[in-house]
């Protein structure tokens, strides 16, 4: 199978090399400036928790980011 994204090409070669992952989130939203402080600790820490609730099992993390998030 041809990767169509790099999300795609990542989770084939994990699987090509027997790696396990553990989803933790997925998130989208449009462009609009500045988010609010609260806002923007608020999905920093959901990857912080979800990455603390499989941890000390963790050899490595990977964030597929686009875009920025600025807080005000």
């Amino acid at each position: 199978m041809t990767p169509r994204s790099r999300s795609t090409g990542s989770l084939n070669a994990a699987d090509r090399d027997d790696i396990d992952l553990d989803h933790i989130v997925a998130e989208t939203a449009m462009s609009s400036g500045p988010v609010e402080e609260e806002t923007y600790e608020f999905h920093v820490g959901t990857i912080f928790d979800g990455i603390r609730k499989i941890l000390p099992d963790v050899e490595g993390v990977r964030l597929s980011l686009h875009g920025a998030m600025v807080p005000k």
